[in-house]
């Protein structure tokens, strides 16, 4: 169990499905290109990963990914929809060492911090 440290946890978004939100069709392409251009297997957290969706497109690709959300729903979205990732209620304030296997993860994708930063 996350120990939830996170003024904001516990907190709902509001996802209602597993769909790509319109803004996760332009943001999808660049966060592609900032992923390394080698083919080799990556393991990637994606923190605030609401419902999933952007985790299991970086799943379909190959990489081995875990995501976490304050969001309960989010998560519960995210694991009826997406099997194949591990999906925690949890914060990037919390202690993440909690992980399987202490993982060392490849890339940390912070959607709403690389957002700014796309254009």
């Amino acid at each position: 169990m996350m120990n939830n440290i996170y003024p904001y946890q516990n907190k709902n978004y509001g996802w209602k499905n597993a769909e790509a939100l319109e803004s996760y069709l332009y943001i999808f392409p660049k966060i592609i290109q900032l992923l390394p251009k080698s083919k080799s297997k990556l393991l990637i957290l994606d923190a605030g990963c609401g419902n999933g969706y952007l985790a299991s497109q970086l799943a379909n690709m190959g990489h081995e990914v875990y995501g976490i959300d304050v969001d309960r729903d989010g998560i519960e979205i995210a694991r009826n929809h997406f099997d194949s990732i591990h999906f925690y209620v949890c914060s990037v304030y919390d202690d993440l060492t909690q992980f399987e296997n202490n993982l060392m993860l490849s890339k940390v994708l912070f959607v709403y911090f690389i957002y700014g930063n796309l254009w």
